[in-house]
């Protein structure tokens, strides 16, 4: 992939996630005065995660606005920033990390339940919005584990064919995936059919994420990267906590988790470059 396309593919995802917002603004902003409660959407208490379930109060609806639309607004920061420091250079671990931080922005779909709670659209249509939420969670984490990949030492340059990949094996999973239109969950989401086995994937990408950066540093002797092994597995633990909103407190602390990851990520990754 040359720098031209990759800068392409950058600029076009980043506003597509800014036309998102936009349009979720819009949307929603007539229906702010009277907006549901969590009893009005039909969302359940019960979450769960691999083997461990807990129920968690009803959120309230405006902090999931206000948490949605500063989450997005940190996707665009984030991936512009990136876009502007590594503009010039290959860097194919930036290219899919800045994927991942965009892959947040998809995120924002959240509110489209809260805005067909005003409109008269078939069961399907909100299946589909998770469906959509669900892609740019697994998306982000094959990004995330791509990236360190590339940490690792490897030197494969078709990198729009692992991009492509990545997309198709995230769209071929969640279309799959059989989803409770019925079942609306405190994050937003409905539940997957079969969420036990995707948790799983999620997990195995996350640790083998965390081990490509170890191995970096132990194994290759890449003494720059030893502060991504604790900024990586604190952009993924905060990515997962943002995800699930388990309260105002701990989405507070999994984005501030997330911000100085992706934060000590980039700029670690820019300093790298910048001396190469």
């Amino acid at each position: 992939m040359t720098i031209t396309l990759r800068n392409t593919i950058w600029r076009t995802s980043l506003w597509m996630v800014v036309f998102m917002t936009a349009a979720a603004i819009g949307l929603l902003a007539p229906h702010l005065p009277e907006l549901p409660g969590a009893d009005e959407l039909g969302m359940h208490v019960a979450q769960r995660w691999l083997m461990m379930r807990w129920s968690v109060s009803a959120n309230s609806i405006a902090w999931m606005i206000v948490g949605l639309f500063v989450l997005t607004g940190f996707s665009v920061t984030g991936s512009w920033w990136i876009i502007r420091a590594f503009r010039k250079t290959t860097a194919p671990e930036m290219l899919f990390f800045a994927m991942f931080i965009l892959a947040l922005g998809l995120d924002i779909w959240k509110l489209g339940h809260v805005i067909l709670y005003f409109e008269s659209f078939a069961p399907h249509v909100s299946a589909t919005v998770s469906r959509i939420i669900h892609f740019g969670r697994f998306f982000g984490m094959i990004c995330i584990f791509v990236s360190t990949l590339y940490l690792t030492g490897i030197e494969y340059q078709q990198t729009g064919v692992v991009l492509n990949i990545a997309a198709l094996i995230a769209l071929t999973v969640v279309y799959t995936m059989p989803v409770d239109h019925l079942t609306l969950l405190p994050n937003l989401t409905h539940r997957l059919g079969d969420e036990f086995m995707l948790q799983v994937v999620m997990v195995v990408l996350q640790l083998l994420a965390i081990a490509n950066v170890v191995y970096a540093v132990a194994y290759q002797k890449r003494d720059e990267y030893i502060p991504l092994i604790l900024a990586v597995p604190a952009a993924i633990v905060g990515r997962e906590m943002v995800f699930f909103l388990p309260s105002l407190w701990g989405a507070v602390a999994g984005f501030a988790l997330l911000a100085a990851g992706a934060a000590v990520v980039s700029t670690r990754l820019y300093r790298v470059y910048l001396w190469k």
